[in-house]
């Protein structure tokens, strides 16, 4: 079995800047899909562990949309009993940006 490609990459270059690009396979744009909500916490707890040989983040896409916000498909199959589900997704995610943004060193996005 092949592992599904990821809606994240990761590279890092010679002056230690990570360019961290949303690029969702087969998407013509980038969503807040399950799995990248994965890739994203995993990119995450990379750039935290690693931080101290990072001077930089940028965070770039590779779509002409930097990114389009919830997957519709996937909201669409909630219903009014998934609020608690709901509210721990949207809560996840927002663990994760805070995080993100206070990591002590420079993100930037960049389209």
């Amino acid at each position: 079995m092949s592992k599904a490609a990821s809606p994240i990459r990761w590279e890092r270059d010679a002056a230690a800047i990570v360019t961290v690009t949303f690029d969702a396979p087969g998407a013509a744009v980038n969503t807040m899909t399950e799995a990248w909500q994965h890739a994203f916490g995993e990119t995450v707890e990379r750039l935290a562990k690693e931080k101290a040989a990072i001077k930089g983040v940028v965070l770039a896409s590779a779509k002409k949309t930097f990114f389009a916000g919830a997957e519709l498909k996937d909201v669409l199959q909630f219903d009014p009993d998934d609020g608690a589900k709901v509210f721990r997704w949207i809560e996840a995610t927002k663990k994760k940006l805070r995080q993100l943004e206070t990591l002590g060193i420079p993100v930037v996005a960049a389209p």
